[in-house]
C-alpha cells in the first residue's frame, strides 16, 4: 500500500482496477495506431495539422499509461505468484501466440521480424528481476549489486536487440518498479530516467506522457481485487486480430 492510500484510509485502486485502466488505455492506443494511422493517416498523407491527426496524437498520449501499469502489475505478480517459473512460461507462450496477430495489426504482414510484441518484453523483464534477486540474495554487498545491475542490463539489451515492444527501456521500467518498491521518490526518478532512455533510443517524445501512470500507481491499495487471471493474456491477441481485420476492411473501402 502506498503512502497516499494510507492517508486515504486504505481507499484506492486495486490491482484489478489498474489492470482495467491498462487494458482500456492500451485499446485506445492500438486503435489509434492500427486503424487511424495505418488505415487513414498514412494512406491519405494527412498532415500534422489535420483534426484526425490531432485525435490520433491524443489517443496515443493516453495510451502511454498502459505499458507502465502492466510493468507494475508484473512486479506485483512476481511477488505474489505461487509458481514463478510457470508465470514466466505463460508470458513467453502468449508472446508466441500473439506474434502473428501483432504483425498483422501493426506490421501489415503475417510474419515480420522487425518488431516483437509486448509479451516478450514483459517476459524479459521478469527474467531480469529473477536474475537480480538471485544474484543479490547470494551476495548483498555492493559487488553483488553491481554484478546484478550488469546482468539486468544484459537482459534488457536482449530486448533491444530483438526489437521487442519498448525494448531496453521496457525491461528497465520493470526492474525499477521491482528494486525501488517502497521508495516512491527514488522510483519516480528512476522511472522518468527509463522513459528518457526510451526517447533516447528513438521513441517519440510522447512516451514521456507515460509518467502520468505513476500517479495511478500511488493510488494502489495493495489489494488484488476481483479479476480474471487470464483476461489480459486472451484479450491481447484477440483485440489485435479484430483491429487487424478492421484495418484491412477500411483500407479496401
Amino acid at each position: 500500500m502506498s503512502d497516499v492510500t494510507k492517508k486515504l484510509g486504505g481507499v484506492g485502486l486495486t490491482g484489478a482496477s489498474l489492470k482495467w485502466i491498462a487494458l482500456v488505455t492500451m485499446l485506445l492506443d492500438h486503435i489509434a495506431y492500427a486503424v487511424l494511422y495505418k488505415a487513414y493517416i498514412v494512406p491519405n498523407s494527412i498532415s500534422s495539422g489535420a483534426t484526425l491527426y490531432g485525435i490520433y496524437r491524443i489517443m496515443r498520449a493516453i495510451g502511454r499509461v498502459s505499458f507502465p501499469l502492466f510493468c507494475f502489475l508484473i512486479t506485483e505478480g512476481w511477488r505474489h505468484t505461487s509458481n514463478r517459473a510457470r508465470y514466466a512460461f505463460r508470458l513467453f507462450v502468449f508472446g508466441l501466440l500473439s506474434e502473428i496477430p501483432y504483425d498483422l495489426a501493426f506490421q501489415g504482414a503475417l510474419v515480420s521480424m522487425s518488431h516483437q510484441n509486448v509479451f516478450f518484453t514483459l517476459f524479459l523483464g521478469l527474467v531480469a528481476i529473477a536474475v537480480w534477486d538471485r544474484v543479490t540474495e547470494d551476495n548483498k554487498t555492493w559487488v553483488g549489486k553491481c554484478l546484478g545491475t550488469v546482468l539486468v542490463f544484459g537482459v534488457a539489451s536482449i530486448a533491444q536487440l530483438t526489437d521487442t515492444d519498448y525494448g531496453l527501456a521496457g525491461v528497465l521500467i520493470i526492474f525499477v518498479f521491482h528494486v525501488f518498491r517502497g521508495h516512491t521518490l527514488l522510483m519516480f526518478i528512476a522511472y522518468v530516467g527509463a522513459l528518457g532512455v526510451s526517447v533516447g533510443f528513438g521513441s517519440s517524445e510522447i512516451e514521456m506522457f507515460a509518467s502520468a501512470a505513476f500517479l495511478l500507481m500511488l493510488l494502489y491499495n495493495g489489494q488484488r481485487g476481483k479479476q480474471n487471471k487470464y483476461l489480459f493474456y486472451v484479450f491481447y491477441p484477440a483485440h489485435l486480430l479484430v483491429l487487424a481485420g478492421l484495418r484491412y476492411v477500411l483500407m479496401w473501402i
